[in-house]
């Protein structure tokens, strides 16, 4: 009875997590140089993209009625990414990895004044190609992104009926 209780519990709190899920996998590229180094840094991260503002009052140029969009990730602890809009825009906010001898703030993070780049949307992948920085230290994020692949709800439940399927099976036994 235990055994059906928790595959029932864990059947209604994880069918409604996963029908709402929308984790995001992305390839990035980060390649750039200041006066003494030049890098080139290439990795696969989760990332989060979420819908910030529609309209005229709060995209970015240079289009004013695009959807903006703040799209995060996390690289060797440090958190980077910004603000996006769909089509050609241009942000002062986003921020990216970069060689730990760069000539930054922070160790192994960029976040200049002004970038641009332009960015695509799908209902199950994106790309962005973003230039960052001017002068003697510009810096280039390249990255695809795709929709990871949740669990269906289907799974989850036969996952769920196969459990109490199980302790139906053994409770007979011990009878």
């Amino acid at each position: 009875m235990k055994t059906l209780l928790v595959a029932l519990a864990f059947a209604l709190v994880a069918l409604p997590a996963t029908v709402n899920a929308q984790d995001w996998v992305m390839d990035w590229t980060s390649t750039g140089h200041d006066l003494l180094h030049r890098w080139s840094i290439s990795a696969t991260s989760p990332a989060t993209l979420m819908l910030q503002s529609t309209g005229f009052v709060t995209a970015l140029p240079p289009n004013f009625n695009t959807p903006v969009y703040v799209l995060g990730w996390v690289y060797q602890g440090q958190s980077f990414g910004g603000f996006i809009a769909e089509g050609a825009f241009q942000t002062p906010d986003f921020a990216a990895p970069v060689s730990p001898q760069a000539a930054t703030a922070v160790p192994g993070r960029y976040h200049p004044d002004f970038s641009s780049g332009t960015f695509t949307l799908s209902p199950s992948s994106f790309s962005l190609d973003l230039d960052m920085g001017t002068g003697h230290f510009p810096n280039h994020v390249v990255a695809t992104g795709h929709l990871a692949s949740a669990a269906e709800p289907t799974v989850l439940l036969l996952s769920a009926a196969g459990l109490v399927g199980a302790a139906l099976v053994r409770r007979s036994r011990t009878l």
